[in-house]
């Protein structure tokens, strides 16, 4: 090759990468200057509750839809878009709340909603995406009795959770199962899938006891609290009502002996505000291990640590909600048009790899929940858990699940709506008497 040739390459070479960093840096300007309408930003609702009962659960979810969300706009391209996020900061309980977001999604131009603190909020907000055709996505575990087009659900249904963990501490503990929960629509429908499905198995329910939402004045435990009655208790209360059940347990009494417990609505994020040696020695039911070397999960681990602190654990519901939003951006970046019911399509038609936590996670078309696997952990003293039992594979969502039809069901959520006159929570303290095994 002659020095000519050599010299013509490097010149060539040198103007394409002189012109690539002036393309570049007319990129960056056109950017800052091109009109609002030639760069879409996309709104999004995400509802998490900053006051009420509820509070301190949204707390950390709230967190992590902020966390997924920066991080979503620090990607943003010029054909992409950021995403603005329009914050709901109350709980979402009666018809006259729900009517009051309904105006402002649409008075925001809202295309996607994320969120809810509660099966009562979900309930008030689906038929709302349903009218304004936009995606709604719910990180928490749910009961399952609700089926959308618009609505994606993240957390494990009882199929996916409480109901083999029923299984494993039956066969552990014995067949003599107390309910316990707080009084609002959660708890009193997976109540009711709780006492079919140890029943069905050949056991039987000591007692059902549901305290008034958010009551932190319990003066005493159910009688039932005691291995001489009950050989395990599944305890369904949130956040003040379970804190105060929980340190009224941990007071040691002189001859009586309490049963275990699977604490449904306790995972790793909370565990400190029950404070943790109230509830050492009982269990947690996960739809993952904490594995974050790899994948959206590892990305997460660490904004999660920048933000929060490695001290500060985060639970299944703060990594739904980083899943959540991934994949819907994921759904979004692949429509031509941007429109709402084009991601609600192709929702059915992206996935994200989370790494060893949950592998490939995506929705199907007809079937708008994730598979789930399932581990009951045992909390021991300081920051550790120990794995005491966990599901080979991923088991699929099954809506209306246990013994009952779909038909019992929905009539059973049309009776708490008439009894709560749509605020579904139940405010007095209700106790269902003992039940028998299946004769």
């Amino acid at each position: 090759m002659s020095l000519i040739t050599i010299i013509a390459r490097i010149k060539a070479t040198t103007t394409w990468v002189i012109r690539g960093v002036v393309v570049f840096f007319i990129y960056l300007a056109f950017k800052s200057f091109l009109p609002h309408h030639l760069v879409p930003s996309t709104t999004v609702a995400l509802i998490e509750p900053s006051v009420g009962k509820n509070a301190v659960d949204a707390s950390f979810a709230r967190v992590a839809f902020e966390i997924a969300f920066e991080s979503l706009n620090q990607e943003a391209g010029l054909l992409q878009g950021k995403v603005d996020v329009f914050e709901v900061g109350k709980e979402i309980e009666s018809e006259a709340d729900a009517a009051n977001i309904r105006k402002q999604l649409i008075d925001n131009d809202v295309e996607a909603i994320f969120g809810c603190a509660t099966s009562a909020c979900v309930r008030l907000i689906v038929p709302i995406a349903d009218e304004l055709e936009i995606p709604f996505f719910y990180v928490r575990p749910h009961e399952g009795l609700i089926s959308s087009r618009y609505a994606f659900f993240l957390g494990p249904l009882p199929n996916q959770g409480i109901v083999p963990a029923i299984r494993w501490a039956m066969e552990r503990y014995g067949s003599r199962v107390h309910i316990t929960g707080s009084n609002g629509l959660y708890s009193r429908i997976l109540g009711g899938m709780v006492r079919h499905e140890v029943v069905a198995a050949g056991g039987s329910i000591t007692g059902e006891h549901y305290y008034g939402a958010d009551e932190d004045t319990i003066s005493g435990l159910p009688e039932a609290w005691n291995t001489d009655t009950t050989d395990f208790v599944i305890n369904l209360a949130v956040n003040n009502t379970l804190i105060s059940l929980m340190k009224l347990e941990s007071v040691e009494v002189a001859g009586l002996r309490r049963p275990p417990q699977i604490l449904v609505s306790l995972d790793a994020a909370l565990i400190a505000d029950v404070g943790r040696y109230t509830v050492v020695d009982h269990y947690i039911i996960a739809s993952y291990l904490q594995e974050f070397e790899a994948g959206l999960t590892g990305e997460f681990n660490q904004l999660w640590i920048s933000r929060m602190g490695a001290s500060v654990p985060f639970g299944v519901a703060e990594m739904s909600a980083f899943l959540s939003v991934r994949l819907w951006s994921a759904a979004l970046r692949k429509t031509l048009t941007r429109d709402p019911v084009d991601v609600v399509n192709m929702l059915s038609n992206v996935h994200v790899d989370t790494g060893g936590a949950f592998g490939k996670v995506s929705f199907e078309r007809n079937h708008h929940y994730l598979d789930h696997r399932l581990f009951v952990l045992k909390i021991l003293d300081g920051d550790e858990f120990k794995l005491v039992s966990s599901g080979r594979e991923p088991v699929k969502p099954v809506v209306y699940p246990v013994s009952n039809p779909k038909q019992y069901w929905i009539e059973l959520l049309e009776q708490l709506r008439r009894d709560t006159a749509d605020t579904w929570v139940f405010e007095n303290t209700a106790v269902v008497k003992p039940a028998g095994s299946r004769g």
